[in-house]
C-alpha cells in the first residue's frame, strides 16, 4: 500500500512517494482548475475507492444542464494547463466554458488514474460499471429535470457509447434529464491487429504479464508527437515533471497488455453490440489529422452505421488537428460546435 494525503482524505493511490505531487505541486495543479471541489465513491472492484471532480455554477439555484466528462487512458479528470499566452486547454478550457454557461460539470479518475485507487492504470471492462454507477450519483445530487449529457474522450468516448447503449436498452435505468452524448476523438476503431498477434495477446500474455509494456522500439500510435501539433502543448504534455500528468512512465512507451487488450475489447464490443441500431443523441468530433485513432475508422465508421435520425446528431472534422482535440488550436471552436448542440437539445426538451 502507499498511502497518500490528498484533498483531506488518505487513499492507496499506486504512485511512489518520491514520484508524487508535493503539496505546492498539487497547489499549483489546483490553481488552474478555479471552482473545483473534489470527492469519492465506492469502485465496483471490491474496496476501492475512486476520485471525481464537480465544478458548479454559483450564480444560479440549479445549474441550467450537467456535463459528466470521461477521460481516456493514461490521463486524468484533472488535466489542465494554461499556455503562454493565457490560452486555456483541456479541462481548464472545458471547466471555464461549461460554468460560463451555467452547466454543472463532473468528472472521475477511472481505477489506476488520477487520484483513484487501483494498480496505475490496469484498465479492467469494470470501468463501465463505476461510469454507470458515476452518472446514477451525479444525478441523486439534482433535481430530475435537469438536462444531462455524457462526454468522453477517447477511450471515454468508447466508454459513453457503452453506456448510452445501456440506456437505451434499459431506459429505466438512465436519469430522467439524460439528452444525448457528446464523443469526442472516440476509439471506435484503431489499428488493425491481426488474429495471431490478438490471440496471443489474449490468452498468453495478458494473463500471465498484465503489466507488461511492449518495447519502446515498436511504433506507438498514441506517443506525443501524434497527439498535439501545438509545440508548446506537445511540450507542457510530454517534457515537464511527470507528476503533472500521473504519469509514471515515459509518455512514450505504450500501455500495458492489460489495458491495450481491454482497449481492444472495448472497440469490438461497441462495433458488434452497440453501434448496430443505435440511435441516441449525440454530438461528434473527430481531427483529420489524428493517427492515434484515425478518423476514418472511427467517426466515419460511427456515423455511418448507427441509427440515431439526422436531426438528432451533429458531426465535426476538425480539419488538421491531432488526437487530443481540447488540446488543439481549434479547441475553443471545437466547443462552440459542442454548446451550439447541447443548447439545442435542451431546446427540445
Amino acid at each position: 500500500m502507499v498511502i497518500h494525503k490528498v484533498f483531506g482524505v488518505e487513499r492507496d493511490i499506486d504512485i511512489y512517494s518520491n514520484d508524487f505531487p508535493t503539496d505546492q505541486e498539487l497547489e499549483d495543479m489546483e490553481g488552474r482548475l478555479p471552482g473545483c471541489e473534489h470527492g469519492w465513491f465506492d469502485s465496483v472492484e471490491s474496496g476501492l475507492k475512486l476520485h471525481y471532480r464537480k465544478f458548479l455554477p454559483k450564480t444560479q439555484d440549479k445549474p441550467k444542464a450537467i456535463v459528466i466528462w470521461m477521460h481516456g487512458i493514461q490521463t486524468h479528470s484533472g488535466r489542465a494547463h494554461i499556455l503562454k499566452d493565457g490560452r486555456k486547454i483541456n479541462m481548464a478550457l472545458l471547466s471555464d466554458r461549461m460554468l460560463k454557461e451555467g452547466f454543472a460539470l463532473y468528472a472521475f479518475d477511472m481505477t489506476g488514474h488520477g487520484y483513484s485507487e487501483g494498480s496505475r492504470f490496469l484498465v479492467s471492462s469494470s470501468v463501465k460499471d463505476d461510469y454507470l454507477n458515476f452518472v446514477k450519483l451525479v444525478a441523486s445530487f439534482h433535481e430530475k429535470d435537469v438536462p444531462l449529457f455524457l462526454m468522453g474522450e477517447s477511450f471515454g468516448g468508447n466508454l459513453t457509447v457503452q453506456v448510452a447503449r445501456h440506456y437505451q436498452n434499459h431506459p429505466e435505468d438512465h436519469p430522467k434529464g439524460f439528452q444525448g452524448i457528446i464523443l469526442v476523438a472516440a476509439a471506435i476503431y484503431g489499428y488493425q491487429i491481426f488474429f495471431p498477434v490478438d490471440f496471443a495477446l489474449r490468452y498468453f500474455l495478458t494473463p500471465f504479464l498484465p503489466r507488461l509494456r511492449p518495447p519502446t522500439f515498436i511504433p506507438n500510435p498514441v506517443a506525443p508527437a501524434l497527439l498535439w501539433r501545438d509545440p508548446e502543448v506537445l511540450y507542457v504534455n510530454s517534457q515537464e515533471k511527470r507528476v503533472t500528468e500521473m504519469w509514471l512512465e515515459p509518455a512514450q512507451r505504450h500501455a500495458n497488455l492489460k489495458t491495450s487488450s481491454t482497449l481492444i475489447e472495448a472497440m469490438k464490443y461497441v462495433r458488434s453490440d452497440c453501434i448496430p441500431g443505435f440511435h441516441v443523441p449525440f454530438c461528434a468530433l473527430h481531427g483529420t489529422s489524428d493517427r492515434a485513432v484515425p478518423i476514418a475508422g472511427a467517426l466515419e465508421y460511427f456515423s455511418e452505421h448507427v441509427a440515431t435520425p439526422k436531426e438528432d446528431r451533429a458531426v465535426k472534422r476538425v480539419g488538421g488537428a491531432y488526437h487530443d482535440l481540447l488540446g488543439d488550436p481549434t479547441a475553443e471552436e471545437s466547443l462552440d460546435f459542442v454548446l451550439e448542440w447541447v443548447h439545442k437539445r435542451m431546446s427540445k426538451k
